[in-house]
């Protein structure tokens, strides 16, 4: 851990400026024990204001952590409204499919992480991006839409239903359908009527 790493743990995004004037070349993405940068967890804290900081000051946006996450995972992986502005600073630095659809050693993508989070809003910037794989599948070929179901996100479930251009709906690893998981978790009706 770094005095940058340190740095993003305060909203203020003074300490992190004057820290990024004295450093040298590559010390912007020293890692921590867990394979972090100061990046990755300015995007843990939904800390907009250092996320550009640390871009302008050229932090590499795909470098993956111990569990194969990016940035980007960790800026969707929030409930607060200032993930959606995190989010969003990311992806202009680099908007690109293979950043959007990122997998993580458990082939999870942002996107499953804000479904996951239940954050409307971020699962609605995410799918706004036309390289948005809004049917990809972790590692137990479980969708975001299997995830919404199971966690009763009855707005975030249409939304992705709306956003999946193929139409197709597969069966998971074990052959549950989202709307199995849905009745699994007593969200079947809320789901299929709201």
């Amino acid at each position: 851990m770094t005095p940058l790493h340190l740095a993003t743990r305060h909203p203020s995004p003074k300490a992190l400026a004057l820290l990024l004037k004295h450093i040298g070349p590559g010390e912007v993405d020293t890692q921590d024990k867990n394979k972090q940068t100061a990046l990755h967890w300015s995007a843990f804290y939904n800390r907009p204001e250092h996320v550009r900081l640390l871009i302008k000051h050229d932090s590499n946006i795909g470098i993956p952590d111990s569990e194969g996450k990016i940035p980007l995972h960790w800026a969707a992986h929030s409930q607060e409204a200032s993930a959606t502005q995190t989010v969003r600073c990311i992806l202009e630095a680099a908007p690109t499919e293979s950043l959007l659809n990122w997998q993580d050693y458990e082939g999870r993508t942002p996107l499953h992480f804000a479904v996951a989070d239940g954050n409307e809003a971020v699962v609605k910037l995410l799918t706004s991006y036309k390289g948005c794989n809004v049917t990809a599948y972790d590692n137990l070929f479980r969708t975001p839409l299997h995830w919404a179901a199971l966690l009763g996100h009855a707005k975030i479930v249409h939304l992705l239903l709306e956003r999946n251009i193929s139409g197709t709906i597969l069966s998971d690893s074990q052959g549950a359908t989202p709307l199995h998981y849905g009745a699994q978790s007593n969200n079947a009706v809320s789901l299929v009527w709201s």
